[in-house]
Parts: C-alpha cells; sequence; structure tokens
C-alpha cells in the first residue's frame, strides 16, 4: 500500500469521524431503549459494509461502505455485548448481489467472532483463503473488450459453507413448493429476442469509447459535474435501447431493441386476442385475450425531463395508432 493512498484513506476516515461527531437530535440512546434484538428484512440493502484492502483496483472489490450498512453494523456489534449470539437476524433473497466481497459482509455481520478465531476477520485474509482472482477479456461499454481482473469465483467452498450454515437457514425452491405454486413456462424456456446494432449505435459507442479515455486519463478524484464512469455505462444501457433516450433528436430505428419489444407484444396480442380465460368461478373474464405485462427500469416518464424522451409515452401515444384501434384494445394488448 503507497503512502499516498494511505494519506487518502485517513483523510476519508477523519472526514467520517467528524460527520459522526455532529449531534443531530436529544433523545434516547440504543443503549436507553432496551433493544436486545435487531430483525432486518431486506438485507441486501445492508450488504455495502466498508472495509480496508490491498485489493481495491480489483473488479468485484468494493471497500467503500454506506452509512446505513455501517450504522447497522455498529448497533448490531453494541447488542451483541448485551445478546450475545441472537443481536441480530438478516433475511434476503439476494444476500449476494454483486460483488463476492458482499458474503464477507454477511460474515461480518452474523458470524464475526468465527472470523477473528480464524484469522479472517480482515478481508485481505479472508479473500487469500476463500476468493479467486481471474483476468479476462470483458465487453466495455464502449463496446470493445479489454482485460479486467477480478475477484471473480470462491474457493475451499465446503468450509464457507460450513461457516456459513453456522448462521444460516437457508430455503430452497424445494423447500417452497408445498405453499408457492409457480407456473410452468409455456415454451419451456425465455425465449430471447435480439436487435442487430444499427449504423448509428455503433458511432454512438465511439463517444461512449471516448468518454472513457478522457475519464481514464484525467489525475484526481472528479469534480462536481465531471464525467464518471457510471454516467459512460448509463448512456450505453440506453443507447442499447433506443438512441432517443441519449439524444431525443434522433430518428426512430425501426429495427432496434424498442420497437422490437412492440413488435413482440403486439404479435402476441394479435395470436391470443381471441382466446378466452376463465376466472376461479368458471365464468370467462369480460376480455378475451391473453394479457402481457411489460417490465423496464429505463426510459420511464420519471427521466423524461432529463433525458426528452420517455419509452413509456412512446408506446401509448405513437406505437398505438398503427398498431391497435382504440384505448380498450390497446390496454387489453398490453400496449
Amino acid at each position: 500500500m503507497s503512502r499516498k493512498r494511505l494519506e487518502r484513506l485517513k483523510e476519508g476516515l477523519r472526514n467520517r469521524l467528524e460527520a459522526l461527531g455532529s449531534v443531530k437530535d436529544d433523545l434516547l440512546t440504543i443503549s436507553e431503549i432496551g433493544v436486545d434484538q435487531i430483525i432486518v428484512d431486506e438485507a441486501q440493502e445492508f450488504r455495502r459494509l466498508s472495509f480496508a484492502t490491498n485489493m481495491s483496483t480489483l473488479k468485484g472489490v468494493d471497500p467503500n461502505g454506506s452509512q446505513r450498512a455501517w450504522d447497522l453494523y455498529v448497533k448490531s456489534r453494541f447488542i451483541e455485548t448485551k445478546n450475545p449470539g441472537r443481536a441480530l437476524v438478516l433475511a434476503s433473497g439476494t444476500p449476494i448481489t454483486n460483488t463476492l466481497g458482499e458474503m464477507f459482509a454477511v460474515q461480518r455481520f452474523l458470524g464475526f467472532e468465527a472470523l477473528r478465531e480464524r484469522g479472517l476477520h480482515e478481508f485481505d485474509a479472508w479473500a487469500s483463503t476463500f476468493g479467486d482472482v481471474a483476468t479476462k477479456l470483458e465487453l466495455q461499454p464502449s463496446g470493445k473488450y479489454k482485460p479486467v481482473s477480478r475477484f471473480a469465483t470462491f474457493v475451499n467452498v465446503p468450509e464457507l459453507i460450513a461457516m456459513f450454515r453456522s448462521f444460516g437457514d437457508v430455503v430452497l425452491p424445494e423447500d417452497l413448493k408445498p405453499y408457492v405454486k409457480i407456473p410452468a413456462v409455456s415454451t419451456g424456456k425465455r425465449q430471447i429476442v435480439t436487435a442487430k446494432p444499427t449504423d448509428d449505435f455503433k458511432l454512438y459507442q465511439q463517444v461512449l469509447e471516448a468518454r472513457i479515455k478522457a475519464i481514464e486519463k484525467r489525475e484526481g478524484p472528479a469534480q462536481p459535474g465531471d464525467d464518471i464512469l457510471l454516467s459512460v455505462i448509463t448512456d450505453g444501457r440506453h443507447a442499447a435501447i433506443d438512441l432517443r433516450l441519449v439524444d431525443p433528436d434522433n430518428d426512430n430505428e425501426p429495427d432496434n431493441k424498442f420497437n422490437k419489444l412492440i413488435e413482440n407484444s403486439f404479435r402476441i396480442w394479435r395470436e391470443t386476442g381471441q382466446n378466452e380465460y376463465l376466472t376461479r368461478e368458471g365464468k370467462p373474464f369480460d376480455l378475451p385475450g391473453a394479457a402481457q405485462m411489460i417490465f423496464s427500469d429505463l426510459g420511464t416518464i420519471s427521466v423524461e425531463k432529463s433525458r426528452g424522451f420517455s419509452a413509456y409515452r412512446w408506446i401509448r401515444d405513437e406505437a398505438r395508432p398503427p398498431r391497435c384501434s382504440g384505448v380498450r384494445d390497446c390496454l387489453h394488448a398490453g400496449l
């Protein structure tokens, strides 16, 4: 670890300590309330627990945690002194969502003493025991490939599972079958529809590449208003759907992902338009035909002000007239 990096780490910790020193309210503390256990649902929201490491340059290792996770960690460690072994209960369907380092965070929350006994309470010791670094070519937002070293896979898995099982109660899909009925996919598996990149999209990828190179050449931390890699990736994801999400003045491209989705939805509406489905009471629904649901976390109406184009509004206002007649038919079509 370089001296420059150590000084930067010290400065960051000093700023955090000063921020924590300010009193926001003058109420009862957690010790005065008498809490003896914390139960947390959707525990993946607390997965980003900060730690010190020499591996921060590796992908899949993010030592910068959130204040939310640190707050829960401090409180749970305090309660552990009052109620050993029963201070914290975490519930989550996705305890590991983005990086393998999140397993280390879960173990710090629920199995810290076991880590300490084995000398694995520091991340680098834990990672060298249970993690493997791999270097592979990965696709960048610019459309080109670049060798990337990342904390990629687990090793010594039986020992890691044994440590996890000492506090983890895992519920598998088989365990839920008596209680939850999961419908089968009619086609047997997902049907993936792909769209070839257009010439304009390839040109925009060159713009993304230039932005990435400028970010890599920039010295020092990013200042407010500076371009960052996350913004490049976000623009790339939007452009892959429809270029109008990055520039509303772009023309409508008939063969892009967005219009492929509309065409596929219309095809399903047309093929199932006369099907009749029954309620649980055996009566037919008022409207014939299958229902469709379209999920998208990009191109929503909420980002229309910042991006100048809404995928939702385009489906509703522009795609409707040539594909269905009347609001009733369009709602029935899922459009």
